[in-house]
Formats: C-alpha cells, sequence, structure tokens
C-alpha cells in the first residue's frame, strides 16, 4: 500500500483503514476485494474466469486426521473453506473437562471426527470470551492467534451487573491488540423483567468502548422464552446501538444467533449496512415469521455459526463444536 501511495503519488495516511476506506491502496487488500467481488452477478464472475483462465487446481486427498487442521493459509483442495464466526472455547473446553491450555486441534479431536459429506476445512475462528471469570490472558490470547484463532472480549447480558474489579478486569482483556471484536454483549430478556434495566445500563456503558478501538460489535440479543421472534428487543436495542454509536454507520456488527423477522433485517441494514446476522442450528425449530427473517438476510450479510458447545447438531456429538458447521449449512 506504501508503495502505491509512492508510485501513484497519492497522499499517505498515517495508519491504514478499511473501516472506513482512507487511501484508494486500500482496494488491494483482500478484504476489500473479496467485498467488490460479492457485488458482482453471477455472469461477471464467469466472464472473469474465462477472460484470465484460472487454472484448475487438482483435487487433493484430505489429510488421514478425523478433523481438519485449522491452517492461515487455505490449502483449496481441503474442500470447503470457512472461517468460523463465533463460539465458546472456554466453554467447549469446561464441557470435556480439558484444561484451559489444550490446544484448539485437541479440544476438536474431543468432540468427534465428522462424515466426509459433512466435513468443513476451517481457515480460521473466532472464539468469544464473555464471562468475567474466565477472561484468557494476553499469553494465551497470543498463543490463539498463532493457531488462527480470533478473540472476542465481551460480558453475556445474564451476568449481573459487573463490580468495578470484574469491569477493569474486562477493559485490561478488551484493550490486547489482538483481540479483534467487542462481545458479546446486549440484551436478554429470559431473565425477569426487573433486571432488564440494569441490561441497558450495562449495554450502554461496555458498548461505549466500540468508539475506542476498530472492531466488531457481536451482539446476543434473545427475546422471552415464549416470544423467539424478539421484534420489540431487536428493535430496542438498535435506538441503544444508534445513540451510543453517535449515528457512525460504518460500525460493523454480527447480530449472533439471529432468530428475527425480515423487517427486522430491513430495520438494522438500513441504519448500519455494515450488519451481519449470525444463524445457528436453532434454525430448524423457528416458526414462519423467523424462517421469512432468513430469506431476508443478503447473502453477503449471512454468517453460519454454532454457538458451540450449544445446539449439537445429532445425537453423536455431546457438544457442538466449529467444525461442524456443515451441519448448521444444511439446516439453513
Amino acid at each position: 500500500m506504501q508503495v502505491m501511495c509512492d508510485t501513484y503519488q497519492w497522499n499517505q495516511p498515517p495508519k491504514f483503514s478499511l473501516q472506513p476506506v482512507n487511501s484508494p491502496a486500500c482496494l488491494i487488500h483482500w478484504r476489500s476485494l473479496m467485498g467488490l467481488l460479492q457485488l458482482l452477478s453471477p455472469e461477471v464472475l464467469e466472464q472473469l474466469k474465462r477472460t484470465f483462465d484460472f487454472p484448475v487446481v487438482p483435487p487433493v486427498e484430505a489429510p488421514v486426521s478425523p478433523v481438519p487442521v485449522v491452517q492461515l493459509t487455505p490449502d483449496i483442495g481441503l474442500g470447503r473453506l470457512v472461517f468460523y464466526s463465533h463460539f465458546h472455547l472456554d466453554r467447549l473446553q469446561r464441557a470435556f473437562h480439558l484444561s484451559v491450555d489444550t490446544s484448539f486441534r485437541d479440544v476438536l479431536m474431543a468432540v468427534g471426527a465428522v462424515p466426509e459429506e459433512d466435513r468443513v476445512s476451517l481457515t480460521g475462528c473466532t472464539a468469544v470470551f464473555c464471562d468475567p471469570d474466565n477472561y484468557p490472558s494476553h499469553e494465551r490470547i497470543a498463543a490463539l492467534a498463532l493457531e488462527g484463532i480470533a478473540v472476542a472480549i465481551g460480558v453475556h447480558p445474564k451476568n449481573r451487573t459487573l463490580s468495578e474489579e470484574k469491569y477493569l478486569s474486562f477493559v485490561r482483556a478488551f484493550s490486547d491488540v489482538n483481540v479483534g471484536a467487542l462481545g458479546e454483549i446486549g440484551l436478554d430478556w429470559t431473565v425477569h423483567r426487573s433486571r432488564w434495566l440494569d441490561q441497558e445500563r450495562q449495554f450502554t456503558r461496555i458498548l461505549n468502548l466500540a468508539n475506542s478501538k476498530d472492531v466488531v460489535v457481536v451482539l446476543h440479543l434473545r427475546g422471552m422464552k415464549e416470544n423467539p421472534l424478539a421484534r420489540e428487543l431487536y428493535l430496542r436495542s438498535l435506538t441503544i446501538v444508534e445513540e451510543v454509536m453517535n449515528r457512525n454507520r460504518q460500525q460493523t456488527f454480527h447480530l449472533h444467533c439471529f432468530t428475527g423477522p425480515s423487517d427486522v433485517v430491513a430495520a438494522w441494514l438500513q441504519q448500519f449496512p455494515n450488519t451481519y446476522f449470525g444463524v445457528t442450528n436453532l434454525v430448524s425449530s423457528l416458526d414462519q415469521a423467523s424462517h421469512e427473517g432468513l430469506k431476508a438476510i443478503p447473502a453477503n450479510r449471512l454468517l453460519l455459526e454454532s454457538d458451540a458447545p450449544y445446539f449439537p447438531p445429532t445425537r453423536s456429538y455431546r457438544a457442538n463444536a466449529p467444525h461442524l458447521l456443515g451441519y448448521t449449512a444444511s439446516a439453513v
């Protein structure tokens, strides 16, 4: 990017940014190129393939290992490539009585193998830590980065109001240079309504930190048990976010475990176009209105997630895990 700025005599910013894009040179970043490619029609994509005569890579045998290896550099011979968007590594380790230092690969092996037709190749994951007592150390966050695992630090809305000590612990973990997401945070109306106001106060306080660091904000928004559609909750949270973010329309959000209707999808995208909607195996048990909400999500704003260890796809598995994402794709 620096060489391009020098070559074309463009002003070079002190730091290159993708949100917002602050230099034409940023358009050579792979994220920018992927975003531009997603805007092209299938016909144009096919024409590009023919024009540039992209070589066909012969298939190679999958690794003997029963679970895919997490790779920072994808090998296109290993099948469907995915970057897994949301799971709880600490809770998954606890479900199998594994230590916090257990490698990601060993965690997947504890969960179990995947049939070949449902296997995916993980190029990376986002591990979400939202329990103040389980925040990883700076050393642990760095070690996870070497395994291809990005880290999100948040506070689950079911956690009661944080003490100042635990809030400082959260801030210390979130400030780590390798932490790229704030979350999950949000509102959860499955608890008694007497706690809702405290949830909003804590949500607002923590959300303010998104203005201090270039991060994705991961939102946990869950309605009352008798109302999984949760239209009122999604719209109430949108109002709070608009106030806190000072109408920063470029902020990226991940609405984790989304179950809302189509008008909620439209409302969020209208105010924050960089909103992504995560869908889990829960989609199989939702009603027609939620299915219409799923259909309303643009293809380039749809994320598949398992919310591991929750929502195991079959009885063959004690818990869900990132390498079981093929089942979620089938459910969707």
